[in-house]
């Protein structure tokens, strides 16, 4: 039987198999799957007779047909090696369908070798929503071409689930920082994959990131990220973050700073206060600005004290101040023209209800 014959009768067997695949329920395609392997095997036999198709791809595929779509993967990953690019593209969207091991190492081993279908490779893996496809996703961007790269950070967004987050992390600790257009493109799109996942856990990767990224563009695509995900569960890793960063003096940039401090700030998180009041006594008055703000933000009774005894001779950081006390802080109050703290007494049921806030953030992120 020649290729040309094999292809055609391939081609036939695909579209039966493509309308089958819409069929309502799982068990329904699983029956039709049946139905076919016969058929479909023993043109994956011929094709593998006349060595149609690549050897490594037909090693990868089952030989065994007594497994519901069996014959169907041998005789797909067999097509995969057709001459025809438009039948390739055909298997890349019918093993997008499929799943499993074997279609994902097929698409990969396409996407890598045939560029005419790369298009039909990444929209499969796309629909395939599994963690050995963003493994490989993740493989791509890492080591891929420039092409590769860019491509399989298009479909990372589509794809990602909180199980990936540590395999993305990961990335963002091994791929080049560089300003080129290909580099900027690929980091931007894991931060916008992040971002619309809105993972806690993703706040570590994304504050390597933001320590490691000079570009102000991408910065903010970090800090938009961060935003998305920080949560009262992640607050304390960047609480911690700003341990591990040196404190910005007068002069600085600090931007990876204060960005760290407003992102604290606004996950309203009474326990990042203990972090934030000593920096009340920084030498830079545009820092103490920005942690006055998150301090207002949190609005916890902890602060009261601090922020009250603050003498501020800089103009900006006194018009936050007074912004924020003058709303009724917890525990400040208002006497002779200035912002004093409540008495012991009257502070202590503040305090308690405090407590039991800071009890339920913990219950929560120990579940």
């Amino acid at each position: 039987m020649r290729t040309a014959d094999i292809a055609l009768v391939a081609v036939l067997g695909l579209l039966v198999v493509v309308s089958l695949l819409q069929l309502s329920t799982q068990s329904a395609m699983q029956r039709a799957l049946v139905a076919q392997t016969e058929a479909l095997g023993t043109i994956a036999e011929e094709m593998k007779a006349s060595r149609s198709a690549p050897e490594t791809l037909a090693e990868t595929a089952p030989s065994d047909h007594d497994e519901p779509g069996r014959g169907f993967m041998e005789a797909a990953v067999l097509l995969s090696g057709a001459p025809n690019a438009t039948i390739r593209a055909s298997v890349a969207t019918i093993l997008g369908q499929i799943g499993g091991d074997n279609a994902v190492a097929c698409l990969v081993e396409m996407g890598r070798d045939d560029p005419s279908c790369r298009h039909a490779v990444f929209e499969a893996l796309r629909h395939l929503q599994s963690p050995e496809a963003t493994r490989v996703l993740t493989g791509l961007i890492r080591d891929g071409t420039r092409d590769e790269r860019r491509q399989a950070a298009d479909v990372l967004p589509h794809i990602i689930t909180a199980e990936m987050v540590p395999a993305v992390g990961e990335l963002l600790g091994q791929i080049t920082f560089s300003n080129e257009d290909s580099n900027r493109h690929v980091r931007r799109t894991i931060y916008s994959a992040l971002q619309r996942l809105g993972e806690p856990t993703a706040c570590r990767p994304l504050l390597v990131a933001l320590i490691r990224e000079t570009d102000d563009g991408q910065r903010r695509a970090v800090l938009e990220a961060m935003s998305a995900c920080t949560t009262r569960q992640s607050v304390l890793v960047l609480c911690e973050a700003l341990n591990a960063i040196p404190v910005p003096s007068k002069g600085d940039d600090g931007y990876v700073y204060h960005a760290l401090v407003r992102t604290i700030g606004k996950a309203e998180d009474p326990r990042a206060t203990e972090y934030l009041m000593p920096l009340l006594r920084a030498d830079d008055p545009k820092l103490v600005r920005t942690v006055v703000e998150a301090l207002g933000e949190i609005r916890d009774p902890l602060a009261a004290g601090a922020l009250c005894e603050m003498e501020p001779t800089d103009n900006e950081v006194r018009r936050v101040l007074d912004q924020y006390l003058k709303k009724g802080y917890p525990g400040v109050r208002e006497e002779n023209g200035r912002f004093v703290p409540l008495t012991a007494d009257q502070m202590t049921p503040l305090l308690e209800h405090r407590a039991k806030f800071v009890e339920s953030i913990e219950a929560v992120a120990e579940k």
